[in-house]
């Protein structure tokens, strides 16, 4: 009787010991990192003239470039990029609406980038005409409203304005320099456009040339 309690207290600890590798395996399996969704990747939109923007970013694995891969765009428009040596893409695009654009690589390994197209109602302030000397008249003013990225300001009135346009700086300020012979002054005008083509008021100054 008792001999038989000894064998079986004896055989019970190798099974004991068995049982708790094999969990501890397991659970080791379970926490280990996988490389499927290690790699990155951001987007970036750059607004053009005319309804395009451009769209770039950098495509990564545990930081380091990846190169020569696929990137997918989905959303408002759909289309495909490859990366560089540096695992940056690049690609201009013609944009149907307004909406959300996504970016993820084509292996499904990249998280999903995301970059939301907007657009706005332009409006100027602050249009002035100023005297430089020597013929020379200063045109500026102010864009609110709107994304400075791909607006421009149209000029008109005058005729040394006709037919001239200026970009909008990224702080939403604009500046033109004309020259204006004497007699050829007037009102001047100022219209600003934005990327997606929306238009402000027309704004006016009174140029004494």
């Amino acid at each position: 009787m008792f001999g038989l309690l000894t064998r079986s207290s004896r055989s019970r600890k190798p099974l004991a010991r068995r049982t708790t590798t094999l969990g501890l395996e397991r659970l080791e399996d379970r926490l280990s990192p996988s490389s499927a969704g290690s790699e990155s990747i951001y987007l970036n939109v750059t607004y053009l003239p005319g309804k395009q923007a451009t769209f770039s970013g950098q495509l990564t694995d545990k930081s380091v470039p990846v190169p020569n891969a696929t990137i997918n765009l989905t959303g408002v428009v759909k289309a495909s990029a490859t990366t560089d040596s540096q695992g940056n893409f690049r690609i201009t695009l013609s944009i149907p609406q307004l909406g959300t654009e996504n970016a993820a690589s084509a292996d499904g390994l990249s998280n999903t980038a995301l970059a939301t197209l907007q657009g706005g109602s332009p409006s100027i302030s602050n249009f002035t005409a100023v005297a430089e000397g020597g013929g020379v008249w200063l045109f500026s003013g102010t864009v609110t409203g709107a994304p400075t990225q791909g607006e421009v300001v149209n000029f008109g009135g005058i005729i040394p304005l006709q037919g001239e346009s200026i970009p909008v700086k990224s702080d939403g300020t604009f500046s033109f320099y004309a020259t204006v012979p004497s007699g050829d002054g007037g009102w001047a005008t100022a219209q600003a456009v934005d990327w997606w083509g929306d238009t402000s008021q027309i704004a006016s100054a009174y140029c004494a040339a």
